[in-house]
């Protein structure tokens, strides 16, 4: 399905992934976005910041692919 992914992997991220909601709020006066994730479930809780991370390195590299944008992470409370 997925070259190099462990389907026994994908399936407990798909699983967790159930129980986690997101918020994406775009603005456009500000040309700003957010996204927010949350759960309730202790286990899918404790994926968030590795889901944050891959999302925003991965729009990072897209926007610097695709676009040529240039710019920073800024990351605030990682442990």
């Amino acid at each position: 399905m997925f070259p190099g992914i462990d389907p026994k992997q994908l399936a407990a991220a798909k699983e967790a992934g159930q129980h986690i909601k997101a918020k994406i709020t775009v603005n456009y006066t500000t040309n700003t976005a957010v996204i927010a994730l949350a759960s309730d479930v202790p286990q899918s809780a404790a994926i968030i910041p590795d889901m944050l991370n891959q999302f925003a390195n991965g729009l990072a590299m897209q926007l610097q692919a695709f676009f040529a944008v240039q710019g920073e992470l800024v990351e605030i409370g990682k442990k």
